[in-house]
């Protein structure tokens, strides 16, 4: 059996999937000096390892409070309580480390918060593009995301009105895009 296929067990929601989908996450995070020794690092599902990053935001948010949070991990992993406390605690670790590196004065966008998909090589790039672009990566991503939407579309977007479309975005207005593409028809 070749490393590929070679199953795993995921430590959160205790699901067996071929090493492929594996994902290391750090219990301590690396932004709090957690380490990369074997203690400190767990195999997880991309969905217990999504999941539990989402998690961490919301916590971070002050639109959702704590039961809201346990409340969502409860539908996502119904008569798994393990899998509901794991994900908690790596949530809570997530968001201490993000509050902690704002107090300090770090970006939080070392800690990776998106696409928890990406090889280590290709996040450290992403980090230094949005340094040098002075963007977060939510932005960066966003951008990219609209630009590809705006050629593959044909949308005529001169730069004030992407401006406009990419600050609709950031405000979370729903449809802004298709709003825009009707309009040109």
């Amino acid at each position: 059996m070749d490393s590929i296929s070679k199953p795993f067990q995921c430590e959160c929601c205790n699901e067996i999937l071929p090493s492929i989908h594996l994902h290391i996450h750090h219990r301590v995070p690396r932004a709090s000096g957690g380490s990369d020794a074997a203690h400190n690092l767990c195999a997880l599902c991309p969905g217990c390892h999504d999941a539990l990053h989402n998690a961490a935001h919301k916590l971070l948010n002050k639109k959702y409070n704590f039961s809201v949070v346990v409340d969502a991990l409860a539908l996502i992993y119904p008569n798994n309580l393990k899998a509901q406390r794991v994900c908690l605690e790596l949530a809570i670790n997530v968001r201490d480390a993000i509050i902690r590196s704002r107090e300090e004065g770090n970006p939080a966008d070392h800690l990776y918060p998106i696409s928890t998909a990406l090889l280590k090589t290709h996040k450290d790039h992403l980090i230094l593009r949005c340094k040098e672009l002075r963007l977060s990566q939510e932005e960066y991503l966003r951008l990219l995301i609209l630009r590809d939407i705006k050629t593959r579309f044909s949308l005529n977007l001169d730069p004030l009105n992407e401006s406009r479309l990419v600050k609709a975005i950031k405000s979370n207005r729903a449809k802004t895009l298709s709003k825009s593409s009707s309009r040109k028809t």
